[in-house]
């Protein structure tokens, strides 16, 4: 469940940082996971060599259903989501495993992306009333320019006047366009305040 306070830093930020979502000992196995399958890959968890060729294509589709990713569906995001959509309003995915793997480059320092920013619903869509949320779950540290997905905080509203600009299609009045929203959840093992170095947001 959001607290006040949770729900007020999602209308402002499109983006709430749910903690406790899973424990440590969950994340652990969900790691384990990943890195057995990466060693068939020829990928190992102790030689950052093996990193940079790595071939990751096919990874989720191998290990989304195992039940050890089930922790992510825990009652915390449940709860959240249940606040957010409305309880009974939305149907739990079948699995939560969909597995996002960026290893840090070891030859280039990282810049802030000047492209390829994107929004998973169209820049079209007004982002009131809510549609539906993305569960971005952090199972390992995620250092500052470590690999993780970047979202910008704020930009639902960038969205919303981009949107509010657009003619009616087919001369229809606004309420006939479509309407939707995406937001992020962002999850990590419970960390000491020391590690919360990168808070993704919703992308514009």
């Amino acid at each position: 469940m959001l607290s006040e306070q949770d729900g007020v830093e999602f209308a402002e930020c499109g983006v709430v940082w749910l903690r406790g979502a899973f424990s440590p000992d969950e994340a652990a196995r969900m790691r384990r996971r990943v890195w057995a399958r990466l060693a068939r890959l020829g990928v190992a968890e102790d030689d950052p060599a093996t990193w940079a060729s790595a071939d990751v294509t096919g990874l989720t589709e191998a290990i989304k259903r195992d039940r050890v990713f089930a922790a992510l569906g825990s009652p915390v995001v449940r709860g959240a989501v249940d606040d957010l959509l409305r309880r009974d309003a939305w149907d739990p995915p079948r699995e939560w495993g969909t597995i996002l793997i960026h290893f840090p480059s070891q030859s280039r320092p990282w810049v802030l992306p000047a492209r390829s920013w994107h929004t998973d619903y169209g820049w079209d869509r007004d982002p009131e009333p809510l549609f539906g949320v993305k569960v971005f779950a952090f199972i390992a540290e995620v250092r500052p320019r470590g690999g993780g997905t970047l979202v910008i905080t704020g930009s639902h509203r960038v969205v919303a006047r981009f949107a509010a600009s657009l003619p009616p299609p087919g001369g229809a009045g606004p309420r006939a366009l479509a309407r939707a929203r995406i937001g992020w959840l962002p999850l990590a093992e419970p960390p000491d305040e020391g590690k919360r170095l990168l808070e993704p947001s919703r992308p514009g």
